[in-house]
């Protein structure tokens, strides 16, 4: 048997080579008697001078039975996995894998091992070993929370970040769930990560009052926070009954779009307005119509 360090070979296909029945991730499905390639330097040729029937017959039992040698020394195993995570998790093994004479295919839905008979069965044994631990922890997210993390590209930001604690952990959306899922070699690994990931978050609440309820209304207030939501990863909602307006997303994007909104809801000035009745009324009616008279004859006149 050949062992060593080296690199391992990664071939991925988009489809598999077997139809066999759908097994549990956890059982070896197939093992197969691998036929190796030609070796120049170890089969001989037949000399062309021999002439008895015994010579022939006895150098082609000889590299027959070198072929025979190297199958038997080599085998293929095909392990079955489910889900993308498990496939995700397991790559990201191999990565940390330097062996040599040990090949790798990663196909829709199966992992194939091919080489030396021991170093297939040890390896497998590890992947079998590995698909058993692999463990999912999910916690509950705002609506705001899922709402930013259907936006293109966002979790894929977010795994970036959240990778601080292990890169050996994958966190993804349920779309169906308001829940955010991290898969992990084991329950504890993928609590803390996904505990990190919702670390991340923030959310500020910017209090405002009755007169900017015109602000809210404008074209001016619906570019800004149309803009604000595109270009970072966060929500702005209008909260009446606490009268704030709630800012959540990942925390420096927060910070950016809260200095935003917060100037706009400070340079919005109140309008100033009073009731009045009786002749008063009446002369403020005449002076607002003279005064509508007088600005369509300046337009006139120029």
């Amino acid at each position: 048997m050949a062992s060593g360090h080296g690199n391992i070979l990664f071939i991925s296909n988009s489809e598999s080579e077997d139809s066999d029945e759908d097994l549990d991730n956890t059982v070896v499905i197939k093992e197969k008697q691998v036929a190796p390639k030609e070796d120049t330097e170890n089969i001989r040729e037949t000399p062309k001078f021999q002439n008895t029937p015994k010579t022939q017959d006895k150098t082609r039992n000889e590299d027959i039975g070198f072929l025979n040698k190297t199958n038997n020394d080599e085998i293929e195993k095909t392990i079955k996995y489910k889900t993308d995570y498990q496939c995700i998790l397991l790559k990201s093994y191999f990565d940390g894998l330097n062996v040599a004479n040990l090949k790798i295919h990663i196909l829709e839905e199966t992992i194939i091992l091919r080489g030396p008979r021991e170093l297939v069965l040890q390896h497998s044994l590890s992947f079998l070993e590995l698909l058993n631990s692999i463990s999912v922890f999910s916690e509950t997210i705002s609506d705001s929370k899922h709402a930013i993390l259907q936006k293109q590209g966002s979790i894929e930001e977010l795994r970036k970040r959240a990778r601080g604690l292990d890169e050996k952990c994958h966190i993804f959306l349920d779309e169906n769930k308001m829940e955010l899922n991290c898969a992990a070699f084991s329950e504890q690994e993928a609590k803390a990560a996904i505990g990190q990931a919702m670390a991340l978050f923030d959310k500020v609440d910017i209090s405002y009052s009755d007169h900017h309820l015109e602000l809210f209304s404008s074209r001016s207030w619906d570019n800004v926070i149309e803009d604000l939501q595109k270009s970072l990863m966060v929500v702005i909602e209008i909260v009446h009954s606490r009268e704030v307006v709630e800012v959540e997303g990942l925390n420096d994007h927060v910070s950016k779009a809260e200095v935003k909104v917060r100037e706009m809801v400070q340079n919005h000035k109140c309008l100033v307005s009073m009731t009045v009745t009786g002749a008063k009324a009446r002369l403020i009616a005449k002076l607002s119509y003279f005064q509508d008279e007088l600005k369509k004859a300046k337009e006139e006149a120029m």
